[in-house]
């Protein structure tokens, strides 16, 4: 009976904590390139709602909510490569990046001309 509870435990705490990870999430400028299970997915900066870490999980992860859902759902979470005798969370410096980076992009998008502020409409082919 322990060992089955023990087992139930296990899941639960690997379910939480590890299972849900992406394998890898790349810089790739305006965009995070997100691989799982050898499937890719590009998304925009300006496509992420909320960015959230843990302070005292281990390892340290990062929670990216998403406007609309790619293929791999509405939440990404990832961990945060730690490196050797660097004091800090690591997974803060990542979120508190991303955060700026993300408020930048929009703030890019915002000032971007629209193609049809010039007075003439494009002709649909």
């Amino acid at each position: 009976m322990i060992l089955l509870v023990f087992a139930v435990m296990s899941f639960v705490v690997m379910r939480l904590f590890v299972l849900d990870l992406v394998d890898e999430v790349w810089d790739g400028g305006w965009e995070l390139v997100v691989r799982n299970r050898g499937r890719e997915a590009r998304i925009p900066l300006t496509e992420i709602i909320n960015v959230n870490y843990d302070r005292f999980s281990n390892p340290p992860r990062v929670t990216l909510m998403l406007r609309d859902p790619c293929e791999f759902g509405s939440e990404i979470a990832f961990m945060v490569r730690q490196r050797m005798f660097v004091l800090g969370n690591p997974a803060r410096r990542v979120a508190l990046d991303l955060i700026g980076r993300i408020d930048a992009a929009r703030l890019a998008q915002q000032y971007e001309p629209d193609p049809m502020e010039d007075g003439e409409p494009e002709e649909a082919e």
